[in-house]
C-alpha cells in the first residue's frame, strides 16, 4: 500500500467519508451535458447514455477499487440542485441489513456513496455536510433510531461542511448521517454532482453485470 492509501483508508475508518480533490480534472463538458438534456425536456440520468460520462466513471472507480476491495455496482444518481433548490434531506444510504456492512478484518464499509462534483459545490451554492462517523453515537448500529434526536443530543456542534471543487470526487460510508444543504436563491449557479454506488457484492449485488469494459451495452444503459 501506498502512505496515500493508509492515510485515505484511516480516514474512512475515523469519518466515515474521504475527499479527493481534482481527481476527474476538468469535467466542464459533462455539467454542460446536464444542460443539453434539460432544454430538450428529457432527465439529467440520461447523461448515463454517454459514453464520455463512463469513462470518467470507470476513471473513478478503478482508483478506489484497491482502496477499498469493493465494486461499482451501477447504481447512479445526477443531482442538479437550481438556486433557491435544495439536496436530499438526513439520511443513510443504507441501513445495513442483516449485517452492519462493514469488512470484519478490515473495519472498512462494505458499501460507499461515491459523489463526482461536476461543477463547484459550496457553502454558496450548496454543498454536502455531514456527522463524521466518530461523533455519530449510532454509525455502527444495526438498530432504528431517531436521528434528529441524536444529533440535537450529542452531535450537532461537529457537523462539517464538504466542499468540493469541481472535478473533486467525494466517497462516504453507507452509513455517515448526511444531506445536501439548502442552495439560496441567489446563488451563483446550480450544483451538480454524478453520484455512484461501490460495493462487496455480497452486501449487494449490482444491477448491470459487468462485461469487462469501461461502459455497459448502450440498451443497457437506456434501461
Amino acid at each position: 500500500d501506498t502512505l496515500q492509501q493508509t492515510v485515505l483508508r484511516s480516514a474512512m475508518r475515523r469519518n466515515g467519508y474521504i475527499h479527493l480533490p481534482n481527481l476527474l480534472g476538468d469535467v466542464s463538458s459533462l455539467a454542460l451535458i446536464v444542460d443539453d438534456l434539460e432544454r430538450e425536456g428529457l432527465p439529467a440520468q440520461f447523461m448515463l447514455l454517454f459514453d464520455e460520462v463512463w469513462e470518467a466513471v470507470h476513471s473513478v472507480d478503478t482508483t478506489l477499487a484497491p482502496l477499498f476491495g469493493l465494486q461499482n455496482i451501477q447504481d447512479f444518481y445526477v443531482f442538479n440542485v437550481r438556486p433557491g433548490a435544495a439536496g436530499w434531506p438526513i439520511h443513510r444510504d443504507r441501513s445495513g441489513g442483516e449485517s452492519d456492512g462493514f469488512s470484519a478484518t478490515t473495519s472498512l464499509p462494505l458499501y460507499t456513496t461515491v459523489w463526482m462534483a461536476l461543477t463547484d459545490a459550496s457553502t454558496r451554492t450548496s454543498c454536502i455536510y455531514c456527522i463524521p462517523a466518530h461523533a455519530d453515537i449510532n454509525y455502527a448500529s444495526q438498530g432504528s433510531e431517531d436521528v434528529a434526536s441524536a444529533i440535537l443530543a450529542s452531535s450537532h456542534q461537529h457537523v462539517t461542511a464538504l466542499p468540493v471543487l469541481q472535478g473533486g470526487v467525494l466517497a462516504w460510508s453507507h452509513r455517515l448521517l448526511h444531506w445536501g444543504s439548502a442552495s439560496p436563491p441567489e446563488a451563483p449557479a446550480a450544483r451538480k454532482a454524478l453520484a455512484f454506488t461501490m460495493a462487496d457484492p455480497e452486501f449487494e449485488p449490482p444491477s448491470i453485470i459487468s462485461t469487462g469494459t469501461s461502459a455497459p451495452p448502450f440498451e443497457a444503459r437506456m434501461a
